[in-house]
């Protein structure tokens, strides 16, 4: 390394790739953007932030107002046919709707539901909710008194998934738990109306274009129907289904255009457009109806399998907002016993993050101006939309390399991020030996430099935030050569 006056050095924080080796040699990197003289770097850490606008800003937790009296399975929030915005929810006991800020009981029964899980779906004036093991419930948006059985001569099926596609209300997973159980079968009402359900493959359902249609076991069990204006798609554990109307007797032309991969919960898939945005068993990945797209391969599919918690893959909750370009995948960590952790990937500039939030369910609703917005129960039961005080943010680099003929000294830090930053420094001299972090230090009230001393061959730069910080892009380091190894 020349010696002479020290040249700083600026980097641009980059996209958090856990997956990725954490060791980089940049010191004139190709990836070089106009400022920043030492490049871009990716991150070991993006704590408590989401990337919008090619840079990090903090993320807003969960904030819980009117409660539950028991834990939420299962939630939806839409429009009637006037245009008004109704919420609504399931505990294990019973369905409720929000009404004046709070929650008030709409069972058919009061306390007479045996649910593990809720499944909803809007059709025009009415809201539909499926528990698996109850007919399926219908009420009346912003009229009707109680939930009742969707019921008519030839009844709905019991089932565990709801959708809609065209002019069609759709079950799926069919009879879950008993002898007749078809987890990979569904069945759609007759046209316009949900209310009538046909018995499959008689003259009257052709009439009425009800029908029923048996996916392929080999992929599994249903867990997902999302709706389209001209198709749907039905995602199975390991298969997605593209299902088109043709009318006739037939009514639906199945296609099985993705072999290797479906979803894992019925809450896991959210939609932006024409795309879905999902997490397999073998990572994340964008579908649009006619290919299939990795969007965690080398960032962050192993880092999700290594923390979360096996056993509760398939309570992964998803959920978009619009307005930051951001997809919100709840999970339950290796350690949690709640949804505490959230990955975040901003679907327009492809990176992602990471959040620390407890809550028992999450999912996508709309905002009275239209936006879709992610919602949340607390582990208080709590209902809320995630508009918080945020609290403390970390970023941390990969490790870097100034000196490749030697070891470096680095003693000033700067961040650059509009608010008020915590810096700190951290060395090895070798990839096998762990980092040593200095402590957190401020910047000084003139020129916001923090001073501190970390010496190595191998250097990260640590910064944490709080509260409402407006944006953070990166960090200017002094080196200074510090011996041959």
């Amino acid at each position: 390394m020349p010696q002479g006056p020290v040249q700083p050095f600026s980097y641009k924080f980059g996209a958090w790739k856990p997956d990725r080796p954490h060791l980089v040699n940049p010191v004139f990197p190709p990836n070089m953007e106009e400022y920043f003289n030492g490049g871009q770097i990716a991150l070991t850490t993006a704590q408590n932030v989401i990337w919008t606008a090619q840079g990090y800003r903090p993320y807003l937790p969960l904030v819980g107002g009117s409660a539950l009296p028991a834990a939420c399975l299962g939630a939806i929030a839409g429009y009637d046919t006037s245009g008004d915005l109704h919420a609504y929810a399931g505990t294990a006991t019973d369905l409720y709707s929000l009404e004046s800020g709070a929650w008030v009981a709409r069972s058919k029964t009061a306390g007479g539901y045996t649910a593990t899980a809720w499944n909803f779906q809007v059709y025009g004036a009415c809201v539909y909710a499926t528990d698996g093991h109850d007919p399926i419930q219908v009420l009346t948006m912003g009229s009707g008194v109680n939930f009742a059985d969707l019921d008519d001569t030839d009844p709905a099926p019991k089932c565990a998934v709801l959708g809609v596609i065209r002019d069609f209300l759709f079950a799926g997973n069919l009879n879950p738990g008993t002898v007749n159980a078809v987890p990979y079968g569904v069945q759609w009402s007759a046209v316009a109306n949900p209310a009538s359900w046909p018995t499959p493959n008689t003259q009257t359902a052709y009439a009425y274009q009800a029908g029923q249609q048996f996916l392929y076991p080999e992929y599994g069990p249903l867990m997902a129907i999302s709706d389209n204006e001209s198709f749907g798609l039905l995602f199975q554990r390991s298969g997605i289904q593209r299902c088109e109307y043709i009318g006739g007797n037939q009514v639906f032309q199945f296609y099985t255009y993705e072999k290797k991969r479906g979803t894992l919960g019925q809450d896991a898939v959210a939609r932006v457009g024409n795309k879905y945005y999902f997490p397999s068993p073998d990572g994340f990945f964008m579908t649009d109806g006619n290919n299939t797209t990795p969007i965690g391969y080398e960032q962050v599919d192993n880092w999700f399998f290594d923390n979360a918690l096996p056993s509760a893959l398939g309570n992964v909750s998803a959920a978009a907002d619009t307005r930051n370009k951001v997809i919100y995948f709840a999970f339950q960590s290796n350690a949690g016993s709640s949804l505490d952790t959230i990955l975040a990937y901003n679907y327009v500039e492809q990176t992602w993050s990471s959040c620390v939030q407890a809550q028992e369910f999450m999912f996508q609703g709309l905002t009275s101006d239209g936006a879709w917005t992610p919602f949340g129960f607390t582990t208080g039961h709590a209902y809320g939309g995630f508009t918080g005080t945020p609290g403390t943010a970390t970023l941390e680099t990969i490790d870097f390399n100034f000196n490749q003929g030697g070891r470096t000294l680095i003693n000033m830090v700067r961040s650059m991020s509009q608010g008020t930053a915590m810096m700190r420094a951290g060395s090895r001299s070798n990839e096998q030996n762990a980092v040593k972090w200095t402590g957190y230090y401020p910047g000084n009230s003139r020129d916001n430099i923090a001073g501190l001393r970390s010496e190595g061959v191998y250097h990260r730069l640590g910064v944490q935030l709080s509260g409402d910080f407006g944006f953070s892009v990166g960090a200017t380091v002094w080196p200074v050569p510090a011996g041959v190894l």
